[in-house]
C-alpha cells in the first residue's frame, strides 16, 4: 500500500515510522524538554521561598527529580537508538 504524501509516495512502513514512531519520537523529546525545564523552574520558585525551609526544601527535591526525569528521558532516547550522536548523549549526559 503506497499513499501520497507531500507529492511523494510513502510506504506503509514508512507511513507507520512516521505516524507511531515519529510521534514517540517528539513525545519523548516533549517530555526531555518539560522535565529539564522543570529543574530550573523549580529551582527558582524554591529560591523565591526561601523564608519558608519547607518549601525551600520541597522545590530542591522536586528539582532533583526533574532532573532525574530528564536523564532517563536521555537515556531512553538513547537506548533505543533514537539518539544516534554518542558525542551529544555523552555531553548532555556528563552535563546533567
Amino acid at each position: 500500500m503506497e499513499v501520497s504524501l507531500f507529492d511523494g509516495k510513502v510506504s506503509q512502513d514508512e507511513l507507520y515510522w512516521l505516524l507511531v514512531i515519529g510521534n514517540w519520537l517528539s513525545v519523548t523529546g516533549s517530555q526531555l524538554r518539560r522535565s529539564s525545564k522543570s529543574v530550573k523552574s523549580n529551582i527558582v520558585e524554591g529560591y523565591g521561598r526561601k523564608n519558608y525551609q519547607k518549601d525551600y526544601i520541597r522545590f530542591m527535591t522536586y528539582s532533583i527529580s526533574s532532573n532525574d526525569e530528564t536523564i532517563d528521558h536521555l537515556e531512553t532516547l538513547w537506548e533505543t537508538n533514537s539518539l544516534k550522536n554518542e558525542k551529544l548523549y555523552n555531553d548532555l549526559h556528563e552535563k546533567l
